[in-house]
């Protein structure tokens, strides 16, 4: 009930400047009874200069949280689950437009903005092509215990802070799950 609430009416972030490396490490540290019971072996990667970003750093790590224990249920067997942050400019995410995708738009005139962009990346068994659109669809899932409201609640808040979350995937190879959050105040 809490996970339908929570999706329901997502809580206004509380902004501030933080440090993206302190919900890293916090997740890791509340996962890490997961990550070895299961056989995950977990490393960060910082690439270059990273500034603090305004985000709620709570809902930050509960999406980063989310994204961990889906990347452990997908690796059954074990694996390597690696989590890169690194600065980037890109142009803004398109949100709340139906029907009309990222690449789309008339990209000439568009300013770039600076991101912090986290890559939840795993070795695990992978995802459907079928499956990927319906990835952030409230109660799909394909875990008979899920609730198939984790992603979508991500989703819903990563978009609060003005950022955007996309999955890649294939069978067999893994799943790579990228956040991008401003790194200017909203």
């Amino acid at each position: 009930i809490e996970d339908l609430l929570r999706f329901a009416r997502p809580p206004e972030p509380r902004l501030k400047p933080h440090d993206l490396r302190e919900s890293i490490e916090r997740v890791l540290a509340l996962a890490r009874g997961r990550l070895e019971k299961a056989g995950v072996t977990a490393g960060v990667v910082v690439e270059g200069e990273v500034p603090p970003a305004f985000v709620d750093p709570d809902q930050i790590a509960q999406v980063l949280l989310n994204v961990v224990l889906n990347a452990v249920q997908a690796m059954p067997q074990g694996g390597e689950l690696t989590i890169a942050l690194r600065a980037v400019e890109r142009l803004a995410p398109v949100v709340g437009r139906p029907g009309r995708r990222a690449e789309d738009r008339d990209d000439a005139a568009a300013p770039k903005r600076r991101f912090l962009e986290l890559e939840v990346r795993d070795t695990g068994v992978g995802i459907d092509r079928a499956d990927l659109p319906k990835l952030f669809e409230p109660f799909f899932t394909t875990r008979p215990s899920g609730t198939g409201l984790g992603l979508s609640t991500s989703q819903a808040l990563v978009r609060q802070h003005g950022g955007a979350i996309s999955v890649e995937s294939e069978l067999g190879k893994g799943t790579a799950v990228t956040i991008l959050i401003p790194v200017e105040k909203r």
